[in-house]
């Protein structure tokens, strides 16, 4: 609380002032001589940064200036956080004593300086601390929006007694203030009385009338931002910051609610009209207002949409199936089931959600998984593979119980299942073909095998009746001077070891010369023992000793005769480098071969080579360790034999989509050239022909080429994407059954020479490739099929005809993709990945030409 007291003494100045108050006084004379209403007495309000000005003024002549009409003032300042006892009755009490103790100390017959005009009179000011002391302010937190006084003249309000100011006080605050620089209160008498008192205080003539004291302030607290509501005051949007949660009681409310799946009637009214609808989701206590959220979220007044879903369900060989159990979780772990009529329902924020489906019928139908977003489908179609699991069970001849499932190895001859504890799997297709089934057991008596045909879709249960193998097998014993090295098998069926030489390792100074035969009598596993047999190296394999005899020229020479002796009788009976190289780069290519290769290779790796004779007689170390660039060497070619087995393990899986683009010598060039122009939709062909003409692990490389060239020859895909009635027709050559086969087996022979996929397996293959434009994947649209697969593909389109170039576009659509069951293994999916990995990569992308055409490609793009 401070005081400032200015007037017309010697002109206008500033005359006394308590600390240092942060406004500027105003001079309110307005240079007029109209001496009727000297020494009569106003009050005013003004507005500062931090608080509010409340000033009493009474007119009076400067006896220092030839007795011109002026003013004394005295001014209340009064902060944002300070508040009197009793208001606006204290501050009008503080102003009437300090100006009633002024003029009656100082102003004479209505002049100023005691009327003395040759000489100034100084004030003793320490009265004005007499009386603030009577009046104790007490901090209140600020409640009241930052008023600051605007550019017009001061306007005026009559009064009608002089103490109807205490209320004006006490309400300050009125947004009608706001646009005058100040607003006086005047007590007059009568019209002329009014005009006089106009004409010495400069003023606008503007009278201010009915201002609502009552229209108290409130303040808004506690708003979520989190949550969607906005609450308006006269079309003010109110918030949580300071000066803008002010609500005055008579201020026109709107409350909205703008929540996504959601609506709401938008609610209006007044704080000081009780009977309005707006008090329902207004909590108030005192003068602080909050929105009831719990009432605004209420469903009768936040109504939620609903959104509708059908689902539909089909095999390979039904359109339309009922019956069907899901699992539908949403990814807040709500579960949603089917509706009878086979509709998914979902509700308010379900349908922003992200959902994922799968279903089942029976034990032998399921679906994958399959994500989904509500908001952004209509329908959902969800096929449903067909499986089968057949158990097998082994007989040895002449023993009761069977051989349980566990003990027993399982292989189909026709595919590359098989299975150790008695179970194989079988798919869509493959559960109607024929098959034969070898099974192989081995106990202490010996080995028992045996092969029987059958049909996935026949049996359940497959009784295989075993013989016992007679082949004689010879235990490995590595003998005296050996070890046998990691991976060296029990038992082998050569009599005389050859397959099994490479897992003996001779002691330093022995030389392995192969296996000696012990048999033996009486046993029934092994037929004898094979046992490693050694030749203890010559001293002249040491050049060390030599060296120490033999001097000079003898030295040297002798050195070097016993260096190749060394040489000559460590001399592995392994591949070499070479001869490995040439197998990478031929047309067998076979996987088991690679992977000897890779177990003899790993043998071969770099030793750690010794000091001449003439370092050795200056070093301690007895080793130089393994040369770097034979190290080199080695680790390269180990590199290509890894590469060649993976390559072979594609080929092997008929993953040849994943191969386009990979290095192969020139001699595989022909498969090189077929698979990088592979068209995808002929995989489903190519991998029936390979795995039903027979075993593919066997095939070379240019038998792999002759098979995928006939087929692509002999097989017609045609989708006609604009016939709904589209059907695919995929011919494929099945394994004949023998003519023992009953009447349900010949039905099922039939239906195979003959297949249809469904357009969903072959759209799926298209989706899954590199040659859909964004025209294609419209015509697409017409089978109903895989809807948001395609919309997703044609976003990515869109980026390219909209010129997006920044990385964040792609890998939104990447994060789609990779949510997309049929798209999370496609081309698509790999070239996003390609040109998002980095910026580099990024920026070598945006540097492609890109003709705006609706024709464009993935495969394009890649060259």
């Amino acid at each position: 609380m401070d005081v400032v007291v200015h007037g017309t003494k010697d002109g206008w100045n500033k005359l006394f002032k308590t600390n240092n108050p942060s406004y500027i006084s105003i001079d309110i004379r307005n240079n007029s001589n109209n001496d009727r209403c000297l020494g009569r007495a106003g009050y005013s309000i003004a507005f500062a940064e931090t608080g509010c000005i409340f000033s009493k003024f009474t007119i009076v002549r400067d006896s220092l200036r030839n007795k011109a009409i002026g003013h004394i003032s005295f001014d209340l300042f009064i902060s944002d956080n300070e508040k009197l006892a009793n208001g606006g009755k204290d501050i009008k009490l503080i102003l009437d004593q300090l100006s009633d103790e002024y003029i009656k100390k100082y102003v004479f017959d209505c002049k100023v300086n005691q009327g003395i005009n040759d000489r100034v009179i100084r004030e003793d000011w320490s009265y004005v601390d007499d009386i603030l002391k009577k009046f104790q302010t007490t901090l209140v937190k600020n409640k009241y929006p930052r008023f600051v006084s605007g550019e017009k003249e001061a306007a005026y309000i009559l009064l009608a007694s002089e103490s109807d100011v205490e209320k004006y006080f006490d309400k300050p605050y009125q947004e009608e203030y706001l646009s005058f620089k100040q607003v006086y209160f005047l007590n007059v008498k009568d019209e002329s009385d009014l005009t006089n008192f106009l004409e010495v205080i400069r003023n606008s003539g503007i009278q201010l009338k009915d201002i609502d004291l009552h229209n108290d302030y409130y303040y808004l607290s506690g708003l979520e931002h989190s949550k969607p509501c906005k609450l308006f005051a006269n079309d003010r949007l109110l918030s949580n910051d300071k000066y803008q949660h002010v609500i005055r009681a008579k201020d026109d409310l709107l409350l909205i609610c703008d929540k996504e799946f959601f609506s709401f009637k938008p609610v209006s009214g007044k704080l000081s009209d009780t009977n309005s609808d707006i008090h329902k989701f207004l909590k108030l206590e005192g003068n602080k207002v909050s929105l009831a959220y719990e009432v605004i979220e209420r469903e009768e007044y936040l109504v939620p949409e609903k959104k509708e879903i059908p689902v539909r369900f089909s095999t390979r060989k039904d359109k339309n199936v009922r019956d069907v159990s899901i699992l539908c979780k949403s990814s807040r772990d709500k579960n949603k089931d089917l509706k009878s009529n086979q509709i998914l329902v979902f509700k308010g924020e379900e349908i922003g959600e992200s959902w994922a489906i799968s279903a089942e019928k029976g034990k032998n139908y399921s679906s994958e998984e399959r994500s989904f977003y509500p908001k952004n489908i209509y329908e959902l179609e969800i096929y449903l593979d067909e499986s089968k699991i057949v158990n097998f069970l082994g007989q040895i001849e002449g023993e009761k119980s069977p051989i349980p499932a566990k003990d027993l190895f399982i292989k189909i001859e026709q595919t590359n299942k098989s299975s150790q504890d008695g179970e194989i799997e079988f798919f869509e297709n493959e559960i109607d073909n024929n098959y034969i089934v070898i099974a192989r057991y081995k106990n202490k008596n010996g080995e028992f095998s045996g092969t029987i045909k059958f049909c996935p879709r026949d049996l359940d249960k497959v009784q295989i009746p075993l013989k016992k193998q007679n082949k004689p097998r010879y235990k490995i014993s590595a003998g005296d001077f050996g070890v046998k090295v990691e991976g060296c098998p029990d038992f082998t069926y050569d009599k005389d070891g050859s397959d099994v030489t490479r897992f003996i390792k001779p002691h330093k100074g022995y030389k392995f010369k192969g296996f000696s035969l012990r048999p033996w009598q009486n046993n029934s596993e092994y037929a004898g023992q094979l046992v490693a047999k050694y030749e203890k190296r010559s001293w002249l394999s040491k050049p060390k000793i030599i060296a120490s005899i033999v001097v000079g020229a003898i030295l040297l020479l002798t050195s070097g005769i016993g260096g190749w002796y060394y040489y000559a009788s460590n001399k592995k009976q392994s591949p070499t480098k070479n001869q490995i190289t040439q197998y990478l780069e031929g047309d067998e290519f076979i996987l088991s071969k690679l992977k000897e290769y890779e177990s003899e290779w790993i043998l071969q790796y770099p030793k750690a080579k010794k000091l001449s004779f003439f370092d050795n007689l200056f070093s301690k170390s007895q080793n130089l360790g393994i040369d770097s660039v034979e190290l080199s060497n080695w680790s390269i070619l180990k590199e290509r034999i890894d590469s060649a087995i993976m390559i072979r393990e594609k080929i092997d899986n008929v993953e040849f989509l994943d191969l386009k683009g990979f290095n192969f010598s020139r001699n595989q060039m022909e498969f090189k050239n077929l698979i990088d122009e592979l068209d995808s939709t002929n995989l489903i062909n190519i991998n029936n022909e390979l795995t039903n003409r027979r075993n593919i692990n066997s095939l070379l490389l240019h038998e792999i080429t002759e098979i995928i060239n006939e087929t692509q020859k002999s097989t017609e895909i045609q989708i006609d994407s604009l016939d709904l009635n589209n059907e695919t027709t995929i011919s494929t050559n099945l394994i004949t059954p023998n003519e023992s086969t009953n009447k349900e087996q010949s039905r099922n022979r039939k239906t195979q020479e003959k297949q249809n996929t469904t357009p969903n397996d072959a759209i799926t293959i298209q989706l899954k490739g590199d040659e859909l434009s964004f025209n294609k994947l419209e015509n697409l649209k017409a089978n109903g099929v895989h809807l948001n697969s395609i919309e997703i593909y044609q976003n990515f389109w869109k980026l390219i005809q909209d010129q997006k170039r920044e990385t964040q576009d792609y890998r939104k659509i990447l994060d789609s993709v990779n949510k997309d069951p049929v798209l999370k293994d496609s081309e698509l999916k790999k070239y996003l990945s390609q040109i998002t990995k980095d910026e580099d990569a990024f920026n070598k992308y945006l540097e492609i030409p890109k003709p705006n055409s609706e024709e464009l490609t993935i495969k394009e793009l890649k060259r």
